[in-house]
């Protein structure tokens, strides 16, 4: 959670910035019955051979596959551009997103990458390739 309003703002700002420079994409999941928010999906890196995957959902919406589904979203629109692999990086201690690029046939390609969040937690991620 962010500590002050501006911290999402910034965020936002940004996103809108990558968009407008098709750099990156990020698309907010919602349920289909009642419009209730339930996470992000991005595709970033759009200027790379091989753009990256990204998603959130909040807690209470896990378990029901939705993060599956937007990721699939995203595949189908990057195949339509053309693109013919996706990397998706994940924590290794995250068991259910690491299921979602072995769903959709990704092969590991890095095992240990370790990243500092911008919040100062370390990271200890898996990158899997997708090809399309």
């Amino acid at each position: 959670p962010v500590k002050d309003i501006s911290e999402t703002e910034n965020i936002v700002e940004c996103w809108i910035k990558q968009c407008a420079n098709k750099t990156d994409y990020v698309y907010a999941i919602t349920l289909k019955e009642t419009a209730e928010f339930l996470g992000i999906a991005g595709l970033h890196n759009l200027n790379n051979d091989m753009p990256e995957l990204g998603i959130w959902t909040k807690i209470s919406s896990h378990g029901n596959h939705y993060g599956r589904e937007a990721i699939g979203g995203l595949i189908e629109y990057a195949k339509e551009q053309g693109y013919t692999q996706l990397i998706y990086p994940v924590d290794k201690k995250n068991i259910a997103s690491k299921k979602i690029p072995l769903f959709y046939g990704g092969e590991l390609i890095i095992s240990n990458k370790l990243v500092i969040t911008p919040d100062g937690r370390t990271l200890d991620e898996e990158v899997y390739k997708i090809t399309l």
